[in-house]
């Protein structure tokens, strides 16, 4: 289950607008593809952070947010997480890549909840109002 990711793009001075986006494929068919809605300009560096509730519209100039699922990203097993980039020129670079990725039990008597603890604070009752 992917809960978040995050990276940093740098763009060299090759003119063309780059647009990052996050896919989760099985290896033939993307089922999962979302992105920020601003492209980046050439030599300038971004930092990128993909979560639930992320707001798209917001942009501080630096760190650039992307929307995942309110409940993350369910991903099979052999499948993979890539992060395309439209208009990536050679000397870009993508670097700093974090995940934070829960893991599930599969085998046959795996449980329907993570192999370790988890504290979702939207899930704690104490922060309901």
């Amino acid at each position: 289950m992917l809960r978040s990711l995050v990276f940093r793009l740098v763009t060299d001075a090759t003119v063309a607008n780059r647009h990052p986006r996050i896919e989760i494929s099985d290896q033939t068919t993307v089922y999962m593809q979302t992105s920020t809605r601003n492209d980046q300009a050439a030599s300038l560096t971004r930092d990128y952070a993909a979560f639930a509730g992320a707001d798209t519209i917001v942009d501080n100039g630096i760190t650039r947010l992307i929307p995942l699922d309110a409940l993350g990203q369910y991903i099979g097993a052999g499948h993979v997480i890539t992060i395309a980039v439209e208009n990536l020129q050679p000397a870009d670079q993508i670097s700093r890549i974090g995940a934070l990725v829960l893991e599930y039990d599969t085998g046959p008597t795996a449980h329907a909840e993570p192999v370790a603890p988890v504290w979702v604070p939207e899930f704690d009752s104490t922060y309901v109002s």
